[in-house]
């Protein structure tokens, strides 16, 4: 026993002193904010509720956010939309309405409109004052950068039909298609036929094309990123790529998966996603990790598309709202990024000098 005890206490130290190392290296230091709304200003939970928050910029200097009481273990109780108005330090209510459903997303519609739209109903289009305007035939759609362009699927899975519309100044269909739709814009879409990519014009003209790896290999997704460019996340690489899949800027994101958003310009791209984080000291007692345990930490990046360096980083754990919701939403210019946790919305100032990763 005396010969092993110098053995584990050494043995100790080294591992205690690693896992120190390791965590205060994977932790910079947090930005900021500029502006700060606690989630308790506008709904007060019960003891046995909590609180699941989504939000969306509306325009530089507004933000849409949606509040839904959740019973534990339950399904949500009441859900309250807010429009907020932001000068400075100071986050101020201008309009509040009951009329949301469960499981909303919020999406910036043009000209400071809001749409919200959950997977089993149809879209709700909002004023900016939050009074109801009409009611859109289509659950979380495709959203063009103006917002007067959105699309959506029909059908089952044996047959499924996508279909694009203008939405201003009235509803009208442009275009249909069988062939799975990945985007959408006023002017062209991206959709994919077997391995096949296209970008084509609403009228049908191919603008490019280019091949992928087969779904049974890995995911791919494809977003336009501006009037000549395309996002292209596929077999674990993210890049910004011409309509020809050629490479233009390499992309990073942060582990885990989750939402994008875009400024205005489509310079900058924030992730939004969700990941797995385990302590260094627990991953040690884990002879078999638990590759299906549910998220419990949230990262924030903006990055610049025309360089792929990192202008924004923000990380959340243990302490991670509903996965699956977006917490994160970057402003039309790209200079302001809002991040929504259990406790309380918050604005930030991203710093002009970008760093290479």
């Amino acid at each position: 026993m005396h010969h092993l005890c110098p053995i584990r206490v050494v043995v100790f130290v080294v591992v205690l002193s690693t896992g120190l190392g390791c965590v205060a290296g994977e932790r910079p230091q947090p930005p900021q904010p500029v502006a700060v709304l606690p989630l308790s200003n506008l709904v007060v939970p019960n003891d046995n509720e909590q609180l699941h928050p989504t939000l969306a910029f509306i325009s530089e200097k507004s933000i849409a956010l949606a509040v839904c009481r959740v019973p534990k273990n339950s399904v949500a109780s009441a859900c309250y939309l807010f429009a907020l108005d932001w000068k400075g330090s100071q986050l101020t209510v201008i309009a509040h309405t009951t009329q949301l459903l469960s499981g909303s997303q919020i999406f910036r519609f043009g000209d400071g409109r809001i749409l919200t739209a959950t997977p089993i109903s149809s879209g709700t289009l909002y004023s900016p004052d939050l009074q109801v305007q009409r009611l859109l035939p289509f659950t979380r759609p495709y959203i063009s950068g103006t917002g007067n362009t959105s699309a959506a699927v029909s059908g089952d899975s044996r047959d499924t039909v996508w279909k694009v519309y203008r939405i201003f100044p009235e509803l009208r269909e442009l275009w249909s298609s069988r062939r799975t739709l990945h985007s959408v814009d006023d002017q062209f879409v991206v959709v994919q036929e077997g391995n096949l990519m296209r970008t084509e014009t609403i009228s049908g003209q191919l603008l490019g094309s280019f091949s992928v790896a087969p779904k049974e290999k890995c995911w791919t997704e494809v977003e336009i990123a501006h009037e000549d460019r395309l996002y292209l996340d596929t077999c674990g690489r993210s890049s910004i790529v011409d309509f020809k899949g050629e490479q233009i800027t390499r992309l990073r994101p942060p582990p885990g998966w989750g939402y994008r958003a875009w400024s205005a310009n489509r310079k900058r791209i924030l992730f939004n996603h969700f990941t797995r984080w385990t302590p260094f000291w627990k991953r040690l007692g884990d002879l078999i990790p638990n590759d299906n345990a549910p998220a419990n930490s949230e990262r924030v990046q903006v990055e610049n598309t025309e360089d792929g360096s990192v202008c924004f980083e923000w990380r959340d754990r243990g302490h991670m709202l509903d996965e699956g919701d977006r917490h994160a939403d970057l402003s039309p210019s790209g200079e302001f990024v809002a991040i929504v946790t259990n406790t309380a919305l918050s604005l930030y100032r991203i710093p002009n000098a970008c760093k290479t990763k």
